[in-house]
């Protein structure tokens, strides 16, 4: 195909390859319709750039407090949720002592109504008031907070969702160094890591809910509200809040969209508890409650978490490798959203395009016909959005 490279050998009698890494065993079943994250950085809707001034101020009090910039995607996505956490107080933790009484109007001002998704203008109205002036702050929500996280991210150039636990609505960011979806939350102002370090994502968080291990999780604290007070926590909180989940699935919010659009949710459930399921005291076992019990009734549901795993920053190999006489012929299918171009290369030499896109769209979509030469030693091959983001490679080696 045009703009392939000129790779070319013959196939000797020996000649034979391998996949030697290859990341995506299986994907979700529910498309994610993502942000186009250039729109994100250029929103006709934001004139005055006022969501670039936030961020430029997230990453300001970072720097302060930490002494140097972020360092990395997480860092990203601390500097964000801290940022918001501290200047749209929620008003369950203000003060921060759940002892002491409440200052804040627990109702949130009707006016986030008209904001749904817009992160623009969900933190251009809470800034307009006086945190100081605790009878008339508009007392923003969780769903606010994470929303206005969200778009924050997306001018960052990181994807985010929010996702709806049991009792709160946090968000998700999708890490390009991990590889997959990380649990951010601008509520609680924490994200959490297994016992070896790792950052977690819902997936991560329902399955040890479920098959033990969640009270090895910490939650890493990022400021206010700090964990001086155990309620301060979720998981303290709501220590089988992760039972359940429903992860939204349109967060293409920006250029205007937000205010059309509505969540839809698919929620991740669990019919019976497993047989290792440790209940807490009083706890009701049946996960799937009627609508009149006050439980959770929404549907669509699925008890398959991984339906919701959208594999963003992976790559598959669509039907097969085919060897010729001068390499390995294969397509790819991309779940990157917004895909610019694919790209390969051989052993450790330079990234090379393949295929340029002529119009980068949410996805998933399939590459034309890429050919590994078998003199191509190591081959590796990725896909590469509209602002750089760049998936798991997956690794060929080849073997004249």
């Amino acid at each position: 195909m045009a703009g392939l490279p000129t790779w070319s050998i013959g196939q000797s009698a020996s000649a034979s390859f391998a996949i030697r890494y290859s990341p995506l065993a299986r994907t979700g079943a529910l498309g994610f319709i993502a942000q186009d994250l250039a729109a994100a950085r250029d929103d006709m809707t934001d004139p005055q750039r006022d969501l670039q001034t936030y961020v430029a101020r997230a990453l300001d009090q970072f720097h302060r407090k930490n002494g140097r910039h972020p360092q990395g995607d997480l860092e990203l996505a601390v500097a964000v949720v801290d940022w918001v956490a501290t200047v749209m107080r929620h008003p369950a933790f203000y003060p921060e002592d759940p002892g002491l009484p409440r200052l804040y109007p627990q109702a949130p001002s009707t006016r986030y109504d008209t904001f749904v998704g817009e992160a623009v203008r969900i933190l251009n109205y809470t800034l307009a008031f006086d945190p100081a002036d605790t009878a008339n702050w508009p007392s923003p929500l969780c769903t606010q907070q994470n929303f206005a996280a969200a778009g924050m991210l997306n001018v960052l150039g990181l994807h985010a969702r929010l996702v709806e636990v049991e009792g709160h609505t946090g968000l998700e960011y999708y890490s390009f160094a991990h590889y997959k979806w990380i649990w951010a939350d601008a509520t609680y102002n924490e994200h959490y890591e297994s016992a070896r370090g790792e950052p977690l994502g819902v997936l991560e968080l329902n399955r040890l809910t479920l098959h033990g291990g969640i009270e090895k999780v910490r939650a890493i604290k990022h400021g206010y509200p700090t964990a001086d007070f155990r309620s301060n926590t979720f998981l303290q909180s709501s220590p089988h809040g992760f039972r359940q989940y429903a992860a939204m699935l349109y967060m293409n919010n920006f250029a205007g969209n937000g205010r059309h659009l509505n969540k839809f949710h698919t929620v991740v459930y669990s019919p019976e508890p497993p047989a290792g399921y440790r209940p807490l005291p009083g706890e009701i076992l049946n996960f799937d409650r009627l609508v009149d019990s006050g439980g959770w009734f929404q549907w669509p549901k699925t008890d398959n978490p991984e339906s919701l795993d959208t594999p963003i920053g992976r790559l598959a190999v669509f039907d097969g490798l085919i060897p010729g006489v001068v390499g390995v012929s294969f397509r790819l299918r991309c779940y990157l959203p917004y895909t610019q171009r694919f790209e390969a290369r051989m052993d450790d030499g330079p990234w090379t395009a393949v295929e340029n896109l002529a119009l980068a769209e949410n996805g998933p979509i399939l590459s034309a016909p890429i050919v590994a030469p078998w003199n191509g030693g190591r081959v590796a091959v990725r896909a590469v959005d509209n602002v750089g983001n760049a998936t798991l490679p997956i690794l060929i080696d080849m073997k004249p």
